[in-house]
């Protein structure tokens, strides 16, 4: 395809609604800050993850998939953005949008040594069980870790093009094309919405307890949520202390979209589904 035909073939990168009306709170919010390097808000829960890591062991006798606490924190990722979506929105040129389908990316490994890191998305994730997000990343990170996955491939490649000097503001005119002016192009060299509504991502792989990951500014997500890993430690159940299985959730928010009454929200959603994620999400 020539460079002539990926240049006229420019549509529209995400889906989206109409502008939406803003109260004059928000109007202020998002005119006290140029971009989502100023607005960021860091959160965390700590929640007794006891529940959930019975709710997955259930799921990987019965269906034979391997679950881990990352798709079921993605599950909740993509829960969240379905019982509250004014947190799945864009913003564009001081105006905020609905995203019309929900799209959770995950950072990973893409390699054994964790050297190298990427990401998927899984699309429609609202609509998917949390075995059929982990039998979809599976097969996605098998095809990326042996180097068949074409927008992996098309990445790396562009990346490897661009001067050191000029990634900076090479990946801030890609953010611009694809999310200011909702356009997209292969010319481009990426995906189409290449990063979804909301990320997830499990530093306790890593061995940390909690860490709040950074909004990426030219990806235009406004909610990153990070895992911690698993610890024990004393909880109180019906007034009595027990041990229990502890996990950090961190939440790291745009405040231009997202404020501190919608957090508590998703504060709340959380702890329901560690707490009991049978009724959340279903009986196995």
């Amino acid at each position: 395809m020539t460079i002539y035909k990926k240049l006229i073939m420019f549509t529209k990168n995400a889906k989206l609604s109409g502008p939406l009306k803003t109260s004059p709170w928000r109007k202020a919010a998002m005119g006290s800050w140029h971009g989502a390097g100023d607005p960021t808000v860091y959160g965390f829960v700590d929640v007794d993850a006891g529940m959930a890591m019975e709710y997955i062991k259930k799921l990987r006798e019965k269906t034979g998939q391997r679950v881990t606490l990352s798709h079921f924190c993605g599950k909740i990722a993509a829960e969240i953005c379905r019982r509250h979506p004014e947190i799945n929105r864009i913003l564009r040129f001081g105006k905020i949008y609905q995203r019309e389908t929900i799209d959770v990316f995950f950072m990973v490994a893409t390699d054994s040594a964790g050297e190298d890191l990427s990401g998927l998305v899984i699309r429609d994730a609202d609509r998917k069980s949390i075995q059929e997000i982990a039998r979809e990343m599976e097969s996605r990170l098998d095809l990326i870790r042996s180097g068949r996955d074409p927008d992996f491939i098309n990445v790396k490649r562009q990346l490897s093009r661009i001067p050191a000097g000029l990634v900076r503001s090479a990946l801030r005119l890609l953010g611009f094309i694809m999310f200011q002016l909702n356009l997209w192009s292969p010319l481009l060299g990426c995906a189409r919405d290449a990063f979804g509504g909301v990320m997830v991502t499990n530093v306790g792989s890593l061995g940390i307890h909690g860490a709040w990951a950074p909004l990426i500014p030219y990806t235009h997500v406004p909610f990153v949520m990070s895992v911690g890993a698993l610890r024990d430690a004393p909880v109180v159940k019906d007034g009595v202390v027990c041990a229990g299985r502890l996990i950090t959730i961190g939440a790291t928010v745009d405040h231009r979209i997202i404020d501190g009454l919608k957090a508590s929200q998703i504060s709340k959603t959380v702890q329901r589904i560690f707490e009991n994620p049978e009724a959340e999400f279903g009986s196995i």
